[in-house]
């Protein structure tokens, strides 16, 4: 007897939302312990684990990114995002903004 039986409905599924809400509680969390330890926490893993820093900097920066500076400019830093990423979503929401890659 197969789980997926021709012609089931099958059950009402999770509630909308929920496995949203655990994330964006989860978030929410992470946030406000960041805010008070996030900077320490850095400090600390720099001097005792500094390969291990550098792969958080690294997994942290967009695979395809660019920089560019002059000296009377303040650095200019693009890459690119799939516009309909959460990342993207994220930055939007961050004020950042978005112009078409060069």
């Amino acid at each position: 007897m197969s789980k997926f039986q021709s012609g089931n409905q099958g059950g009402p599924g999770r509630p909308k939302g929920s496995k949203n809400k655990i994330s964006e509680d989860f978030l929410k969390s992470f946030s406000k312990v960041w805010q008070e330890h996030g900077d320490e926490a850095l400090q600390q893993m720099v001097k005792e684990r500094p390969a291990d820093f550098v792969k958080v900097a690294a997994s942290l920066i967009p695979r395809d990114f660019h920089i560019q500076q002059s000296v009377e400019e303040k650095p200019q830093i693009s890459f690119v995002v799939d516009p309909d990423s959460s990342l993207a979503k994220r930055l939007g929401n961050a004020g950042v903004e978005a112009s078409p890659h060069p």
